[in-house]
């Protein structure tokens, strides 16, 4: 996008002309009130669809898909009807790249929310990393469901941040929590002994059963199906953001190929199973006929 910082928002038009707003005015926070029907959401959509217009990244959290419509460029029919400018329209057409990721879904450009993707932390130091695998830890912890005040609480955090702190020094890479639950059912010697002074091992058994439920299911998809996020993919500080959706465009179709594959192996799996099972009945009648055969004899 094209920054033009300096230029005021334009909120709609008025008896004295258009309103507008000064940036300035949006650099603390901003909400919008009012009754069912005001027009909060319009107002929202406006806003939006003006810091666009200056060159600002917006990163809208949208469950309606109220939004996501600003993807769709009215029709200059339209457009006079309500009295837009047409230049305001051709202007976001030029600058704006509207985005949809959806999360656990194929339906637009699937995103996952991966908290294992540490990110360069080369350059930090040990007490900022220790402090950030403490960080990820709590929420995983609270994440799975333990009291973060409670003894349990107290030592899957410090489980976690362990374990993170050694698959960082060792460059071992978490990819999912399927590779966390590797490590906790085969604790390497270098860590083990710190993790047993505060961790049953019953304690360790529920800690991998609740950690592998992240790993089945929607649970599964919410954390691994699709392009990693982070805030410059979000902002597409790492490059066009059409070089980021085809990249999703490629998970997604790697991920139906797998579900595909699959669906052609419990297919052959079933047709095995139906032979074999005729084979059986086929044996057994064999052997009746046999038994027969001999009584009769």
């Amino acid at each position: 996008m094209n920054s033009t910082v300096n230029r005021p928002l334009i909120l709609g038009t008025g008896e004295s002309g258009d309103i507008k707003m000064s940036l300035k005015t949006l650099q603390r926070h901003f909400g919008c009130f009012g009754s069912s029907g005001s027009g909060k959401t319009v107002m929202s959509k406006v806003l939006v669809e003006e810091l666009a217009r200056n060159g600002i990244p917006v990163i809208a959290f949208d469950p309606q898909g109220d939004i996501a419509s600003l993807a769709l460029l009215a029709d200059t029919d339209t457009l006079a009807k309500n009295g837009t400018d047409q230049a305001i329209r051709d202007d976001f057409a030029e600058k704006v790249e509207v985005v949809v990721w959806t999360p656990a879904s194929s339906k637009g450009l699937p995103i996952c929310i991966n908290p294992l993707q540490f990110g360069n932390l080369d350059d930090s130091s040990s007490e900022d990393r220790t402090r950030y695998f403490s960080s990820i830890a709590i929420n995983i912890a609270s994440l799975v469901g333990y009291d973060l005040d409670s003894d349990d609480g107290k030592s899957a955090e410090a489980v976690l941040s362990v374990l993170f702190e050694h698959a960082f020094s060792h460059g071992r890479i978490l990819h999912n929590f399927s590779d966390v639950v590797k490590i906790l059912q085969d604790l390497p010697e270098s860590i083990a002994e710190t993790v047993s002074a505060v961790a049953s091992q019953k304690f360790m058994n529920g800690l991998v059963k609740k950690l592998s439920l992240l790993t089945l299911g929607a649970r599964k998809l919410i954390f691994q199906n699709g392009v990693p996020a982070n805030i410059d993919v979000l902002l597409g500080r790492d490059g066009s953001t059409q070089a980021v959706a085809e990249a999703a465009a490629k998970v997604a179709a790697e991920a139906a190929a797998e579900a595909e594959a699959a669906a052609k192996v419990a297919a052959e799996a079933e047709a095995a199973a139906k032979v074999a099972a005729e084979a059986r009945t086929k044996t057994a009648a064999a052997k009746v006929a046999a038994e027969t055969e001999a009584e009769a004899a």
